[in-house]
């Protein structure tokens, strides 16, 4: 019984290593949420607050933990394409930002988070 719960906990923690591997090398790991934070004072903090908390009715509060309430479970694909297209009220970045400048205002964001 020994040697299969040893066997048991291998995969996992190979699995687990794998995992960290691919998300060290994932884009938001190299993005730059200092110049992010630019970004996000420029054109998101009037809504969304300087330090995530909204400002208007309706947006999402980016200083607390992700919860499914706050819509900020999103995985990171999913909120670059809110950014890009925009939302209910929030207009679209995708003429004004390139993917890698909306990388680092997720990264902003995700910082806030914390």
């Amino acid at each position: 019984m020994r040697k299969i719960e040893q066997w048991g906990v291998l995969p996992i923690l190979t699995g687990g290593g794998l995992l960290l591997s691919l998300l060290a090398a994932s884009p938001l790991e190299a993005a730059d949420p200092f110049e992010g934070g630019k970004l996000y004072a420029e054109s998101c903090g009037r809504c969304h607050g300087a330090t995530g908390r909204g400002t208007m009715p309706g947006t999402p509060d980016f200083s607390r933990p992700a919860d499914p309430t706050n819509g900020l479970m999103q995985g990171n694909a999913l909120l670059l394409d809110r950014i890009r297209k925009g939302g209910t009220t929030c207009p679209s970045f995708r003429s004004v930002y390139t993917e890698s400048q909306i990388t680092n205002i997720i990264a902003h964001i995700r910082k806030l988070q914390r």
